[in-house]
């Protein structure tokens, strides 16, 4: 961890700040009724063969109000490429990413991701270095990790990298 670049969000993670993550851009692979996908764009410059990111809320409620509120908790997450639906959750709590918990004990963190194709390796990221690995050889998974390191009083964040069998 001594290589983290100043400002860069493992930087900004590492000193404290709390932070929600999207993604987003303009790729103008897609016109409506063009019926090619991005797959099929093989020989443009290697420049335009970016994907976008996209921005995940998590909601109870799909309304405005709800999807701004879900930002403003930071419960989402920025994915690439194939869509992919990520629940982080704290057992004991029942607090839910991006949400702040106080516990009396080691933290249960239950992970849950399912994709649209085979996951590869789904990553538990504590202050910036990988906790656990897990190889699901599905579309999906659901797992719980019981972080006994993590002592009362002491403060962590905890993300999630999800790598589908393409490498996205």
């Amino acid at each position: 961890m001594t290589n983290i670049k100043k400002g860069s969000v493992r930087w900004a993670l590492n000193r404290g700040l709390k932070l929600g993550f999207i993604g987003g851009g303009d790729d103008h692979y897609i016109h409506p009724g063009t019926p090619i996908k991005q797959n099929d764009m093989k020989n443009l410059a290697p420049v335009l063969k970016y994907k976008p990111g996209i921005a995940a809320i998590l909601s109870e409620e799909l309304s405005s109000q709800a999807l701004i509120e879900n930002l403003n908790n930071r419960n989402c997450y920025a994915t690439t490429g194939k869509r992919l639906w990520i629940k982080i959750q704290e057992y004991s709590s029942s607090a839910m990413m991006g949400q702040e918990v106080e516990i009396s004990e080691s933290p249960i963190l239950v992970i849950t991701v399912c994709e649209t194709r085979r996951i590869e390796e789904v990553e538990l990221i504590k202050n910036g270095s990988v906790i656990a690995v897990r190889v699901p050889g599905s579309d999906r998974i659901k797992f719980a990790y019981r972080d006994i390191e993590l002592e009362r009083g002491e403060e962590a964040y905890y993300y999630v990298r999800v790598t589908q069998f393409n490498g996205e």
